[in-house]
């Protein structure tokens, strides 16, 4: 069942699951991972602050979700961007080495005189 879904998607997209916004998001998914707990456990007295705040629940879950998805996102494109693709780009590199094979030629480009 789930291979056709995914077969389905493959062959005709539906742009609202198919975009370039949950391309990001997969992107920065394991770093999402890594930075949600601390986060939340941060964001703890914060939480605690908008459920004295009187609301229903259904408008405290929303308001802490809010909150969580404006510090996690911003915090794991950081990562994904500063540790996460650097680390990947030379774990390539080492493995290419350990395993014999040249690295692919880079295209230098130099500005004319």
């Amino acid at each position: 069942m789930f291979a056709c879904l995914v077969l389905g998607l493959a062959l005709c997209p539906i742009h609202i699951l198919v975009n370039k916004t949950i391309a990001w998001i997969g992107d920065i998914s394991y770093s999402v991972y890594l930075v949600h707990s601390p986060i939340i456990v941060a964001l703890f007295p914060f939480y605690k602050q908008i459920q004295a705040s009187g609301g229903g629940r259904i408008e405290t879950f929303a308001s802490c979700f809010v909150l969580t998805l404006a510090c996690v996102l911003p915090t794991a494109a950081v990562t994904y961007h500063v540790l996460e693709k650097p680390t990947n780009k030379w774990g390539k590199r080492l493995a290419s080495r350990l395993a014999g094979r040249k690295e692919r030629p880079r295209l230098v480009v130099r500005k004319a005189a």
